[in-house]
């Protein structure tokens, strides 16, 4: 009687039962279901980033600029303060973008070259590495019945879909002299992870 006992325990069971294993499987896809939108929305914040610190850079840049005395080719003394302009010229409304195409998905690498022309070189901005975002900027100092603005924008597509993400950024001359930047926004918040 104790043998057959006996004979019966010394035969272990190894493995797992299909039960076990189906349960297991079960867990790990709900934590992946849980992790991986988590994750990719995190990847898409980080690739934000890069264009909210390049947007504080090129309002901190036109700010610095306007704030500075600025000379003649000659050396006499400019009267107007003003924002960079793609001429250098007070008189100069066009926009002036790098690079001239939407990054789609992946990282464009300027040079410094690209960067070595006006507006970039008085805004004392350059990018040495590979951006997601391409960069906008667009200056008045025109018009004397208003005060002198800028506008420096974003647009990238960081998940390659045709979708366009796009932020902004403006500031204006107060009447003393000062600078009144705005907080960095999305043209269309619906969007801002794209």
């Amino acid at each position: 009687m104790f043998g057959n006992f006996e004979a019966s325990m010394s035969v272990q069971k190894k493995g797992f039962t299909l039960i076990e294993l189906m349960l297991v499987v079960s867990i790990v896809g709900i934590l992946a279901s849980i992790a991986v939108p988590s994750f990719i929305r995190y990847v898409k914040l980080t690739k934000k980033s890069e264009s909210f610190s390049n947007l504080k850079a090129l309002g901190d840049g036109a700010a610095s600029y306007y704030e500075v005395d600025h000379y003649t080719e000659d050396g006499k003394p400019v009267d107007e303060k003003q924002f960079p302009t793609p001429s250098g010229n007070l008189i100069d409304t066009n926009a002036s973008k790098l690079p001239d195409f939407v990054p789609r998905g992946t990282k464009y690498a300027s040079t410094a070259i690209d960067w070595n022309t006006q507006p970039w070189l008085g805004l004392k901005f350059q990018i040495i590495k590979p951006q997601y975002y391409r960069y906008r900027y667009f200056a008045d100092n025109n018009d004397p019945a208003l005060p002198d603005f800028f506008t420096a924008w974003s647009e990238g597509d960081i998940d390659a879909d045709t979708e366009t993400s796009r932020f902004g950024l403006s500031g204006v001359a107060d009447p003393s002299g000062g600078i009144s930047l705005s907080a960095i926004f999305s043209y269309d918040s619906d969007n801002d992870l794209e």
